[in-house]
């Protein structure tokens, strides 16, 4: 199985199983754009967490894109039909974001614990 292929597939396995609540028949947002959502998906997979877990976020991460299973589907179904290059295109992109989106939350989870250090109060 190549590649663009194995991705594609498990991806659509995800959105099987933690269908989103976005309208349906509805394009994504903008700012949904499909290579960061399916990079999300990508990072949420490979936790170290029950699959309970990955699905709860899932379902939190297609909700917030305001993406459906429907919305899913035909973007599938509309990489399938590109040309191999194209798929490849994509799977790159997909590749340089989740470890830039990996590197946001590191940075984000590290502010969060800096403004938890407590003030000296004299």
């Amino acid at each position: 199985m190549k590649m663009s292929n194995a991705i594609a597939c498990g991806l659509l396995i995800t959105a099987l199983l933690a269908p989103g609540k976005g309208g349906c028949g509805e394009e994504p947002r903008q700012s949904s754009a499909w290579d960061t959502l399916i990079a999300e998906i990508q990072i949420i997979e490979s936790l170290n967490q029950p699959d309970s877990t990955k699905s709860q976020l899932m379902s939190e991460l297609f909700e917030r894109r305001q993406v459906s299973l429907e919305d899913y589907r035909r973007f599938y179904d509309d990489f399938y039909r590109q040309p191999f290059e194209e798929q490849q295109k994509f799977v790159e992109r997909i590749k340089t974001l989740v470890p830039q989106l990996l590197n946001l939350k590191q940075d984000m989870q590290a502010a969060e614990e800096s403004a938890k250090v407590p003030v000296k109060r004299e």
